[in-house]
């Protein structure tokens, strides 16, 4: 029996990403279409809560999803924790539209322009094919993962300390974090209650160690 066929008889047809065994263009098709999808979700549902946002009601009493994230972030509120602009949140669900649509014409270049298996595309492509049961390439490429979420980190920590600052719901205000936290015991310490942080420092400070030792 031939050794892919093998690989493939260990897993069955839905466990995970098993079906895309000796298929790294169907992988990747697979899965920058799942980053369109959620893109376009999270636009489409942005624009949609602006539509249905009342500004006369508190956001909590709305039954909105994103708008308070944004918010929480800083994006539209004033120092003393009013809503003052919307038009950055109509900005933010359009990025994501487009993003979206960025995303999904990559998925149909991928699925129309190049084989099934990378390992059969054209040289500047192939480099891209991998083996499951290759782990310095999958480390490779979930090592790249990696990177890109501690960038996100990062950024929310520039954004707290260097472009407008969070939303502090202590002090029911918008305000830059001039000193996080970087005492390591104080950030192990939320290893047992995660989502139950104290202050902003202590949240930004969390982010600057998530984001700086995965480099």
């Amino acid at each position: 029996m031939h050794a892919s066929n093998k690989s493939q008889e260990r897993y069955p047809w839905w466990a995970g990403n098993a079906r895309f065994i000796n298929l790294s263009n169907t992988f990747i098709v697979a899965h920058v279409a799942q980053a369109a999808l959620i893109m376009l979700w999270a636009g489409a549902f942005t624009l949609f809560e602006l539509a249905v946002y009342s500004p006369d009601a508190p956001l909590y009493t709305q039954g909105l999803i994103l708008l308070p994230h944004l918010a929480t972030e800083g994006w539209g509120i004033g120092s003393d924790g009013a809503i003052v602009d919307t038009d950055i949140w109509f900005s933010i669900g359009a990025i994501h539209i487009v993003a979206a649509v960025v995303l999904a014409g990559g998925a149909y270049f991928h699925y129309t322009q190049l084989p099934p298996s990378l390992a059969a595309a054209p040289k500047r492509a192939a480099k891209f094919d991998f083996e499951w049961q290759d782990a310095g390439k999958l480390g490779l490429i979930l090592g790249h993962h990696l990177i890109f979420l501690s960038l996100g980190a990062l950024l929310l920590v520039a954004k707290a300390q260097f472009f407008g600052g969070l939303y502090d719901a202590y002090s029911e205000s918008v305000r830059i974090v001039t000193s996080p936290t970087l005492d390591p015991a104080v950030i192990w310490d939320y290893r047992t209650h995660l989502f139950d942080v104290r202050s902003l420092e202590d949240l930004v400070g969390g982010h600057i160690y998530s984001g700086s030792q995965l480099f």
